[in-house]
């Protein structure tokens, strides 16, 4: 028989009313039934004041085209379109150098991208694009420790190189590290790192500037981690 709402259900139990089978039938189809292994469908909002777990979830979608969830618990579970947090696990990407790199600066201070061909692992929520770029896909605005790894060779007889990190086209200042290094020297390590901000699409690279002596800088090693905070 027919599914109906609660207003029209009520019709047919009013006081003096004589319901009939086909009533009692609509009642029960317009009802939940918990020992009921076919789908069961609720075509009006549901609130789960005190959580809910579910052992097993097939092409969920919630709140029309999307669901949010705070905490899910299930089994099994294929959803076709969820915002959630937590869900999926923290952000966190890892990109290293496959050679190394020489980069060409042309003045003092002039922080150029450090263009290295880097390979990728751990990435959840980023993308690499190969030459030492990590991009956030996530959808929410996520704060992320940016940590870089680097051993770096003198070029001329004397060198200074200063080394930051560079959020969407921009050098932040904040990050930055200085060596001074001499040539035919061992290679010089170091460290940079800062605390970033991250939108849907923002992108972190590693910058590099000549500060004593414009000269090529030599990449030997890059190691370039983000996690989220």
């Amino acid at each position: 028989m027919a599914q109906q709402d609660k207003a029209t259900l009520k019709q047919a139990f009013e006081t003096g009313d004589a319901p009939t089978g086909s009533d009692f039938e609509n009642l029960i189809d317009s009802q939940l039934n918990l020992a009921e292994t076919t789908a069961q469908t609720i075509n009006g909002p549901v609130n789960f004041a005190g959580g809910v777990t579910f052992a097993a979830v097939s092409a969920a979608t919630v709140g029309g085209s999307t669901g949010t969830f705070g905490t899910i618990t299930a089994s099994a579970g294929t959803f076709t379109q969820v915002s959630a947090n937590g869900i999926f696990g923290l952000a966190k990407a890892e990109c290293y150098a496959t050679g190394t790199g020489l980069i060409s600066t042309t003045a003092i201070n002039s922080y150029v991208v450090t263009n290295v061909g880097t390979s990728a692992e751990f990435t959840n929520q980023f993308t690499h694009n190969g030459s030492g770029r990590l991009t956030y896909t996530g959808s929410q605005t996520k704060t992320f420790m940016f940590d870089v790894d680097f051993t770096v060779s003198g070029v001329t007889a004397v060198q200074n190189v200063a080394v930051r990190l560079g959020k969407d086209g921009t050098s932040l200042a904040k990050t930055t590290m200085e060596l001074r290094m001499a040539a035919s020297s061992a290679p010089y390590a170091g460290h940079v790192g800062g605390i970033v901000t991250l939108t849907a699409n923002s992108y972190v690279e590693v910058y590099s500037t000549a500060t004593l002596n414009v000269s090529n800088i030599l990449f030997e090693k890059l190691n370039l981690r983000a996690r989220e905070v």
